[in-house]
Parts: structure tokens; C-alpha cells; sequence
């Protein structure tokens, strides 16, 4: 695995080299595939709310229990130096530069 985040309800959230992103219930043993290969190259997670995100290069996807949100970043993409997900999960910042 080339990342891996604990969640705040106790799971674990993993990242593959190819972008493939895994997620483990510890209470009852089991791994799902969230996402594909190729669809994220950055896993965020909130420190006290079962909240987590998967950056890619065109999207970011964050979830929160069984709901998913998707948003498009494909027009700041290429300013964005930094992603951060807030502890409790209810801001997703991009830190972006502008060139001058």
C-alpha cells in the first residue's frame, strides 16, 4: 500500500500505488473496493467524524457513511498545491497558488 488513514469509527482507508483505494471495517473483518485503480492519488480523513475523501487528478469523492459526494476539479486542478480535510469532516480546503 502506498497510504493508509484510520477512520474516526475505528476503519481504515488504504491507497494503493495504482490509485486503487480499499476500505476495512475492523468490527466485522471485511474489505471493500471503494474505488478503481487510478482514481485517487490522495486519501484525506477527518480525526473525529466517520468522514474521508479520495483526491484524484479530476475529482475529489468524500464520504460520510454510506452517502458519497463527487466534486469536479478539473478548472483548479492545475493551481491546487495542498488538500486538507477538516477534523471534523465538514470543510474540504485546496490550498491554491495563481501564477502572476
Amino acid at each position: 500500500l502506498a497510504e493508509v488513514q484510520a477512520l474516526a469509527d475505528g476503519g481504515l482507508v488504504g491507497r494503493d500505488e495504482l490509485g486503487a483505494v480499499v476500505r476495512w471495517d475492523m468490527s466485522s473483518k471485511t474489505e471493500t473496493e471503494v474505488l478503481p485503480a487510478g482514481a485517487a492519488t490522495r486519501l484525506l480523513a477527518a480525526s473525529r467524524a466517520p468522514v474521508w475523501a479520495a483526491v484524484g487528478d479530476r475529482s475529489v469523492q468524500v464520504f460520510t457513511g454510506d452517502r458519497t459526494q463527487t466534486i469536479d476539479t478539473r478548472m483548479i486542478t492545475s493551481h491546487v498545491s495542498d488538500w486538507r480535510l477538516s477534523s471534523d469532516g465538514r470543510t474540504l480546503m485546496a490550498s491554491v497558488w495563481m501564477r502572476p
